[in-house]
């Protein structure tokens, strides 16, 4: 049987305000952030208190992303119920652990037993291409089915689905009972988006790695957070930069002051009796922080170019314009999406020159 969705609370900051009058809030509170975080550094804080400091004033806490738990386990439940048999994982900025307040996005893996992702590459075959087409198609069949009683305030679902798309997504933007004043005085419904994959499980592992990583060293999840911040609130439409690009560039940066490990390192750590293998890329690694703390190697990387899986630049014959900064597992995927490297870096040195002092 299929239940309404419990809806989610959500965290508005800002609200009924002007979009200038908000980016201008916005670019005073990162101000007062930056401040308050440098004072703890003068005063000895501990690197674990200023992340639990910034976790708190950032983080969506703990009981709404239960909420939001609940309600993927919802959306599972409806699928199965009608016959569709699955399991839906949470990943990405909530499955990790780094999803602000005021962004309530879920990214979900739909585990399905008739796919298999240990040595299939993201490559589109016509019969691969037209199995994801056709899990699409069964799972909004459902949510159009049971519309009226799935989603009491309404839905709105697209399929971004092309043969050269890395990862089709069937997207559910979930309207609430919540009303907000737009910076046009219109009122429009509050609304979560759901981002539904099938062929992708790279994703459960990357958001495996960067929450280990944030358990490993503390300053890492701190420095993720204000980066990620600055490049939301404050660089913005300048460089169309990913949260999840910008981790990997922080992560690089740990790497080059030897802090944290080179994912090569993790992997070869690992205890796992067999080799584990997503979309043809192994994914297998140490999560044992005693272990891996306690054979670190200690030599520090010169090079300033990402190549996260041995932690150092990898030599190429051809000039380029682009930031190239490649996923920590598939080493053929540039997670910046073409981010040109001049306006990245102006970008960067602006925003070490502005905070500074």
């Amino acid at each position: 049987m299929v239940e309404p969705l419990k809806i989610p609370d959500f965290i508005i900051e800002h609200p009924n305000l002007s979009e200038e009058d908000r980016q201008s809030l916005k670019v005073e509170e990162f101000e007062k952030l930056i401040a308050a975080v440098k004072l703890k550094c003068r005063q000895k804080i501990s690197s674990i208190d200023i992340k639990k400091f910034l976790a708190k004033k950032l983080l969506l806490p703990e009981p709404m992303i239960k909420q939001r738990c609940h309600m993927v386990q919802q959306l599972e439940n409806a699928l199965c119920s009608q016959g569709f048999s699955c399991k839906l994982q949470i990943f990405g900025s909530i499955g990790c652990g780094l999803a602000f307040k005021d962004k309530s996005d879920i990214d979900i893996f739909v585990r399905v037993p008739d796919i298999r992702f240990d040595r299939q590459p993201l490559k589109y075959r016509a019969e691969n291409f037209e199995n994801i087409r056709n899990k699409f198609r069964s799972m909004r069949s459902i949510f159009r089915t049971h519309e009226d009683t799935l989603f009491p305030y309404n839905v709105f679902i697209e399929t971004l689905l092309q043969r050269k798309m890395r990862v089709p997504l069937l997207r559910l933007t979930i309207f609430s009972d919540i009303w907000e004043c737009n910076q046009y005085l219109e009122l429009i419904r509050l609304s979560i988006k759901c981002d539904l994959n099938v062929n992708c499980a790279l994703g459960l592992a990357n958001t495996r790695l960067i929450r280990f990583l944030c358990q490993l060293d503390a300053r890492f999840m701190s420095i993720v957070l204000l980066v990620r911040l600055w490049l939301r609130n404050i660089v913005r439409e300048r460089i169309l930069l990913s949260s999840y690009a910008a981790t990997l560039l922080v992560l690089f940066y740990f790497q080059q002051k030897s802090i944290l490990p080179a994912i090569d390192y993790l992997i070869k750590l690992s205890r796992s009796p067999y080799p584990l293998y997503t979309n043809t890329c192994r994914t297998d690694f140490c999560t044992n922080i005693d272990i891996v703390t306690q054979h670190f190697p200690h030599d520090i990387c010169d090079e300033n170019v990402a190549q996260l899986f041995i932690a150092k630049i990898v030599p190429k014959n051809y000039p380029s314009d682009v930031v190239e900064v490649y996923d920590p597992f598939d080493m053929t995927h540039n997670v910046t999406g073409r981010v040109n490297i001049e306006g990245m870096v102006r970008e960067f040195i602006d925003g070490y020159e502005s905070y500074k002092n």
